[in-house]
């Protein structure tokens, strides 16, 4: 990433408690194995500098004046999508994404899933599953 957007961090959000084995790292029920991590989406905040991060999006309107309002990078987005999308990790590799994001950033593969209505949304990040 940081060789075709320069600038550029990818950073990891959320893997699960290193020491406490089956333990999630709240609200993320499902990071209790080791199997799974968070990748932050990339935005440009007022001087055009890439931030990576959750946007904290949340279906919380009385929340939303208090947070940042950064645009997605849409292209280092959807090159990292691209990129993960086209390199498996494994047989069993996942990429969980909001449908509309895959399909406005234009990132198809096996690999591209929806994460299905009960869990949490990914719409400002994107979640890894994989099993070694």
């Amino acid at each position: 990433m940081h060789l075709q957007f320069p600038g550029t961090r990818t950073r990891a959000l959320d893997g699960n408690f290193p020491y406490l084995d089956g333990f999630p790292l709240l609200p993320h029920l499902s990071h209790d194995d080791g199997e799974k991590l968070d990748l932050a989406f990339f935005y440009t905040d007022q001087a055009g500098v890439y931030q990576a991060g959750y946007s904290l999006r949340w279906d919380m309107p009385w929340l939303q004046p208090l947070l940042r309002d950064w645009p997605l990078d849409e292209a280092c987005t959807g090159a990292m999508l691209r990129w993960l999308a086209a390199n498996p990790i494994g047989e069993d590799f996942k990429v969980l994404v909001e449908p509309h994001l895959s399909e406005r950033l234009e990132v198809t593969g096996a690999a591209i899933r929806f994460q299905g209505c009960r869990a949490a949304r990914h719409d400002d990040h994107l979640h890894l599953q994989f099993h070694p």
